[in-house]
């Protein structure tokens, strides 16, 4: 069951089932990051990941990132198995 609240006005559903969450991350990481920036924010991901989240859920960003663009989501891999050894 769906969490009940209360509001006034129309209240309507989205299905974003379809929507595209890759693309413009791609556009972003191609496109607008310099290479210092890249590596700054794969650092900072991975070192995240790492500390704060479990296996299956690093697996999980990478695969999503890698969607985005090959590049960003094999760095993140790679970094993520530096901590790792």
């Amino acid at each position: 069951k769906e969490h009940t609240f209360s509001t006034s006005g129309d209240v309507d559903r989205y299905n974003s089932a379809d929507d595209d969450n890759y693309t413009q991350v791609g556009i972003f990481w191609r496109e607008v990051l310099t290479e210092p920036e890249k590596q700054r924010l794969i650092e900072n991901m991975s070192g995240h990941l790492q500390r704060n989240a479990q296996e299956f859920i690093q697996q999980r960003v990478v695969r999503n990132y890698s969607r985005c663009d090959a590049d960003y989501g094999r760095r993140l891999e790679e970094a993520l198995k530096k901590y790792k050894s």
